[in-house]
């Protein structure tokens, strides 16, 4: 269930089908191990029994995030199964009105004990809300929907993906931008630019395959129709 990218960094994913098609995009929760010990969880996927006890052998978990506006699904019951855990939230997810327990909303800062981290709030797609994150030791940036990396998808899939721009390659695809309804492009171009500010090689992201290396002229690539 869980595959080690480096020390003190694991991912665990999931299928996840893109409704209403049955495009499987599948689904994926970054577990970081922090200076203390202790683990933090970014956007927890749908838990079974032995994903939480793999889990567990790695140690402690003290932080959940729920990263946006719509990786929020299974944040509370993964707060059932880690009752101590802090659980961190997006603002926007305040906004929706998601029922989540006793929150620690981003928008007040960092909680304590997040040196190892920073974080940024993706402005200018209001339909997501989604915070990025920059675990500084690995290097690694932590994205849920800002970045597309889809490489096995089927054949009745493959040709429209590769018109979007989004097939085989890290991409935020060309229909991406349709979300942007609600949206500024100056905010996201802003907010892009200070990601691509961060030092940062690893990008582990919800949806298709991790990049492993190159992360931040991926990044770059991808919005390259923005910036």
């Amino acid at each position: 269930m869980l595959r080690q990218l480096t020390d003190g960094l694991w991912v665990a994913n999931k299928p996840f089908r893109f409704k209403p098609t049955t495009l499987n995009i599948g689904v994926r929760m970054t577990i970081i191990r922090l200076a203390d010990s202790s683990l933090w969880v970014h956007s927890p996927i749908e838990l079974d029994d032995e994903l939480v006890r793999s889990v567990d052998e790695l140690g402690r978990v003290s932080h959940i995030i729920a990263p946006s506006k719509v990786h929020h699904l299974f944040c509370g019951a993964a707060k059932e199964v880690w009752p101590d855990a802090l659980l961190s939230a997006a603002p926007g997810l305040r906004y929706k009105g998601v029922p989540l327990p006793d929150p620690h909303w981003l928008d007040a800062g960092a909680p304590e004990g997040w040196d190892e981290f920073e974080f940024h709030e993706i402005e200018g797609n209001r339909a997501w809300d989604e915070v990025a994150f920059l675990h500084k030791p690995s290097r690694t940036l932590l994205l849920t929907d800002h970045l597309f990396n889809l490489h096995e998808v089927g054949i009745l899939y493959k040709i429209p993906l590769k018109l979007l721009g989004g097939h085989r390659k890290p991409a935020w695809p060309r229909a991406g931008r349709f979300t942007l309804w609600k949206g500024d492009d100056a905010k996201l171009k802003a907010s892009i630019e200070a990601i691509l500010a961060w030092d940062f090689d690893r990008i582990t992201l919800a949806h298709g395959e991790v990049v492993e290396s190159g992360g931040r002229q991926a990044l770059e690539r991808a919005y390259s129709w923005l910036l």
